[in-house]
């Protein structure tokens, strides 16, 4: 993934990954309301049979196309706030990715919950390699921010046709509201904690974006992206795992808290000293990575280096 990010990096200019950022705003907001907390709800059920499992697919593949319809309706108002009509185009085809995406939701959580991470990883691997193949041979033939798009059908195209191969899960036509109505209840608190995250990372890439410009989002969301990369890598795989976990011991128990505090030390002992160093060789770093033209992403990089240390944990502690 961040080979491929380099190269498209080299490939195109931050106004392309800018208009793609001013979409990716409001399709990571249309994901949260597609999913509604079902997969962590998944995780922590102790039965978890083809019934439900056809029932959970079913479902979420109903909100994806209601929450698609709804960003297609959408394009054209979000395309005049930021002034760029090319993002009317980018948000409909996006809406086209939140439903591919939405395919593989219930078989990821099948890997998640028998801690399968050997074929889960490689599935996603193999996504990640469809979606390089496919961006940087479509950047290359000048598709600017619709590579950036396409590559990620591709990715959620390849990933839902490994699931098919590799999960073994008969899929019906069956749909139980009874079934899915308490995994609803858990999932709202989860989508209420979502939407505080959603906020708390997002109004600041609004505000560039609707008074910077493509070029200022651009370059913002690559130091962003690039200054939470160990936390990221690590954090969030760390915590990916933990959840189901620990949902298999029992709340408060004293296995539960040792077991949290010996991986927030770890998480620290490799986070802290990443950021910082990255913080430090900023200027080489993007320089000699992604080249001259983002010779403005040093300054908000570094910044977010520091930032990112007070959320090195909070993933962490958040599963």
């Amino acid at each position: 993934q961040f080979g491929a990010g380099v190269v498209l990096a080299r490939i195109l200019v931050p106004a392309e990954f800018g208009l793609f950022g001013m979409v990716a705003i409001f399709t990571g907001l249309a994901v949260i309301f597609r999913d509604l907390g079902i997969g962590p709800a998944l995780v922590r059920q102790k039965h978890f049979d083809d019934g439900l499992f056809s029932t959970v697919f079913w479902f979420n593949l109903m909100c994806a196309v209601g929450i698609a319809g709804s960003l297609f309706l959408a394009a054209p108002a979000i395309a005049a706030f930021y002034g760029e009509p090319v993002v009317r185009g980018l948000c409909r085809l996006s809406g086209l990715n939140l439903v591919v995406g939405s395919l593989s939701l219930c078989y990821k959580v099948v890997l998640r919950r028998q801690v399968d991470y050997r074929t889960r990883g490689m599935i996603e691997a193999t996504g990640r390699v469809t979606y390089a193949s496919a961006a940087v041979t479509l950047a290359l033939r000048g598709w600017g921010p619709w590579a950036l798009v396409w590559g990620a059908i591709a990715e959620n195209s390849a990933t839902f046709a490994l699931m098919l191969v590799f999960v073994r899960r008969r899929l019906a036509l069956r749909f139980s509201w009874s079934r899915l109505r308490p995994l609803l209840g858990f999932g709202g608190f989860v989508v209420g904690g979502q939407l505080a995250k959603y906020m708390q990372s997002n109004v600041s890439l609004i505000l560039v974006g609707l008074i910077g410009g493509k070029a200022s989002l651009g370059l913002f969301k690559k130091a962003v992206a690039t200054g939470t990369m160990p936390v990221r890598h690590l954090t969030w795989s760390v915590s990916d795992v933990l959840f189901p976990s620990m949902a298999k011991l029992a709340p408060g128990c004293r296995e539960m808290q040792s077991g949290m505090l010996k991986v927030a030390r770890c998480v620290s002992l490799l986070t802290f000293p990443a950021c910082i160093g990255l913080a430090v060789t900023a200027r080489p770093f993007i320089l000699g990575v992604y080249g001259e033209k983002w010779e403005g992403v040093v300054g908000p990089l570094q910044i977010c280096c520091l930032v990112a240390l007070t959320f090195a944990l909070q993933g962490v502690m958040r599963s």
